[in-house]
């Protein structure tokens, strides 16, 4: 079955460069992006399996970050399988806005 594409990552200012979706992940790997709009509070990276709709965080940070580290996971953590890396910024205002969200796919072997 293949893997699913990403969703949202549209954003020049929110958006995960490493792993690759649908990269199929057995050791400890680094999840390297951006986070950096203008009205940038801070970002929150988080995981979950497919087909669950429960978020488990992985890392959250106040700092800006450009094209540099958002965390460190090991995927022997979590099992075989499909999983969604969610990378999301909320803004000064307290909000989440859609364009801020960065969702994308990865095979844990």
């Amino acid at each position: 079955m293949p893997t699913p594409g990403p969703i949202g990552c549209e954003s020049d200012h929110v958006f995960i460069t490493s792993p690759f979706p649908g990269l199929r992940i057995s050791q400890p790997f680094a999840v390297v992006g951006t986070a950096n709009p203008s009205d940038f509070a801070g970002y929150t990276l988080d995981i979950r399996a497919e087909g669950s709709v429960d978020y488990r965080p992985l890392a959250r940070g106040r700092g800006r970050v450009t094209g540099g580290l958002l965390a460190n996971v090991d995927p022997r953590s979590f099992g075989r399988g499909v999983f969604w890396l969610r990378l999301s910024v909320t803004t000064v205002t307290g909000n989440v806005p859609l364009e801020y969200i960065c969702e994308i796919p990865v095979r844990f072997e």
